[in-house]
């Protein structure tokens, strides 16, 4: 897998957290949707220094984020009103839940085949890491989740979308060295700690 981005880790923590909110067994392709429209409560550097993101890291995670915001802008899409109908779909409510009480919990095999599909798409690009950008456009590739023909019927075009979020991937700068994966090890075990610590999802919201 390539290189994940940190807006992308924080992406898949927030999708962690959000599937244990529902008591549900995997991080699945909805999670991940979900997790990606909650990023717009840290899109300023004071909320992202609550989840522990180094100064000098923040202004560009910032930057990444607003970029996705500005994708959903475009396409006239509310990132608040998406999860909570996301949240409110039978689908997503028919999610298998949970047996037993786990200690982490992980992506399932739909969610770990669009992060491939994100990867691959980072690195046709020519990405030196796979981005929150990158995962909208895996998304909304899978027809299996259904996210797609959700998007559909409520108008939206889901290819301008996906181009949008194509386009926005390559306009981004690129990795200036300040994000090596020492700092990524580093930033997972603080989200981590958090999360066993209850903070997380106080600082998601």
């Amino acid at each position: 897998m390539t290189t994940q981005s940190l807006a992308l880790h924080l992406t898949w923590r927030i999708s962690a957290a959000e599937a244990e909110n529902a008591h549900q067994q995997f991080i699945e392709p909805e999670h991940l949707f979900i997790g990606l429209c909650k990023l717009e409560n840290f899109a300023s550097e004071a909320r992202l220094r609550e989840v522990r993101l180094d100064a000098s890291e923040a202004p560009s995670v910032k930057a990444e984020i607003g970029s996705l915001l500005g994708v959903f802008s475009q396409s006239g899409l509310d990132p608040t009103a998406l999860r909570r109908e996301m949240r409110r779909r039978p689908d997503t409510v028919a999610l298998k839940k949970a047996d037993r009480q786990e200690r982490a919990i992980h992506r399932s095999q739909r969610s770990r085949q669009v992060f491939a599909r994100a990867d691959e798409c980072a690195r046709e690009s020519g990405a030196q890491a796979t981005t929150v950008l990158h995962l909208l456009a895996a998304l909304l590739d899978d027809a299996e989740a259904g996210i797609a023909s959700w998007l559909q019927e409520k108008k939206v075009d889901v290819v301008a979308l996906r181009e949008a979020a194509r386009a926005a991937a390559l306009a981004a700068p690129a990795e200036d060295g300040r994000h090596p994966s020492t700092a990524l090890a580093r930033y997972g075990k603080d989200l981590t700690q958090l999360a066993r610590e209850g903070k997380l999802h106080a600082a998601i919201g």
